[in-house]
């Protein structure tokens, strides 16, 4: 196999470079699409009763499970040689029986109608959403720091995540939202899901 000339490898570099870049901004595109989209009401009565299929099938999953870890303890603790393992399974049946808490809960605010409610998925939209949409671009490619008010372009921005390079301050959407408009968690969360 033939080495590349140095101007192939500077050509080739360009055509990576470009084709990286036509693919982030179709990224970037599609995302602010999808972002619209999901803001329609039919969209969000969708997104809703799946949300609340999948909390249902989850539970039905995690109760076959404790139901499993229950049967297992029973075992084991017949057998004097093994107790050691009882606390692994009733950490196990802990965590289990939390996360059927977390669904039920989640179910019981999809049936209540309220709005005040945020979960795992709100949070994880929120933290999606661009940063550059909340803070302003300068002409090389960083922001000005909203953790600690500076003047000049000293905040750099790379997979959603902010970091500034006076302060050492950092943080993802959620953080950065609640630097600049100096609001809560919950009211950020909201804001940007």
């Amino acid at each position: 196999m033939e080495k590349m000339t140095e101007i192939q490898q500077i050509e080739f570099d360009c055509f990576v470079h470009n084709t990286k870049k036509a693919w982030l901004s179709e990224l970037s595109y599609l995302k602010k699409e999808i972002l619209t989209w999901s803001k329609e009401e039919d969209i969000k009565e969708f997104a809703k009763q799946a949300k609340k299929r999948f909390c249902e099938a989850s539970i039905e999953i995690l109760e076959e499970a404790l139901t499993r870890n229950r049967k297992l303890y029973k075992e084991i603790y017949k057998d004097e040689t093994a107790h050691w393992m009882l606390a692994i399974i009733e950490e196990n049946a802990a965590d289990i029986k939390k996360r059927i808490r977390k669904y039920k809960t989640t179910i019981e605010y999809q049936n209540s109608g309220r709005t005040d409610f945020i979960d795992d998925s709100d949070i994880a939209r929120a933290k999606e959403y661009p940063i550059e949409q909340i803070v302003e671009i300068g002409h090389n490619k960083r922001a000005k720091c909203c953790f600690h008010n500076g003047e000049d372009y000293n905040m750099g921005i790379k997979n959603n995540i902010a970091r500034c390079f006076v302060c050492n301050e950092w943080g993802d959407s959620l953080k950065v939202y609640q630097a600049v408009h100096g609001c809560g968690f919950v009211e950020a969360v909201r804001a940007l899901s």
